[in-house]
């Protein structure tokens, strides 16, 4: 599970990665129900709305415009397929 973690320490932790798990459960009982479920692997991501970052909270302030521009066009590219992440099936280290 992932989730918010600026509570740990708030002036540390820039942002987090967020696991939307109803939409994760959602799209599992879809397979179910559509009689499409199988033992695999299904990668969701943020196009997918199964994932987000967390908000900058008391942070946002120190981070430039033009970062958080910038992070915001790449959510959007991943979202609209333009920026396709690439999945890493191997451990890298």
């Amino acid at each position: 599970d992932s989730y918010d973690q600026n509570f740990l320490a708030p002036n540390t932790i820039l942002s987090s990665t967020i696991y939307n798990v109803p939409a994760l459960v959602l799209a599992a009982a879809t397979h179910v129900k559509n009689g499409t479920f199988k033992g695999e692997i299904i990668e969701l991501g943020t196009s997918e709305g199964c994932i987000d970052i967390a908000p900058y909270h008391e942070l946002d302030t120190r981070i430039p415009e033009e970062v958080k521009t910038k992070i915001a066009d790449l959510q959007k590219q991943i979202i609209d397929g333009t920026l396709v992440v690439p999945s890493v099936e191997e451990r890298t280290m």
